[in-house]
């Protein structure tokens, strides 16, 4: 889940490294969409990763916050900029750097995490490179 300058960052990862390399299902989640339905399948036992961002649109993931910090469970991660040092980064244009600083994380630390957790090696594939599509 997230939103603004870091839906990127979360649509890649959920998709090309989560659902590509490992084959879990996932879905992105806009945080400000997270409201209109999403939502209700939040419970102490949905696993949920939640990415925070610096800049103008930080307030909407900080409502997303209290709602999952008051009805998640222990399956929630949330990873913020702000732990990451973006807020060092002058206001005016540390929003800029959500993506550019995320991406690489998630993409290589995080997914291969997630695959030595899960014991799923992220060089598997069921179609690429051995069909024809």
């Amino acid at each position: 889940m997230a939103q603004g300058p870091l839906f990127g960052a979360a649509y890649v990862f959920s998709i090309c490294n989560v659902q590509e390399m490992l084959q879990i299902d996932s879905c992105t989640i806009n945080t400000c969409d997270f409201f209109h339905g999403p939502f209700e399948i939040l419970d102490k036992r949905t696993s949920l990763f939640q990415l925070i961002s610096v800049g103008r649109s930080r307030c909407n993931d900080e409502r997303g916050i209290r709602f999952v910090n008051q009805y998640g469970g222990e399956r929630v991660y949330q990873l913020d900029a702000k732990e990451l040092g973006l807020n060092d980064i002058k206001d005016s244009v540390s929003e800029y750097f959500n993506h550019l600083i995320f991406a690489p994380i998630l993409n290589n630390v995080y997914m291969r995490a997630l695959s030595a957790v899960t014991h799923k090696d992220y060089m598997t594939r069921r179609y690429m490179w051995k069909l024809d599509y």
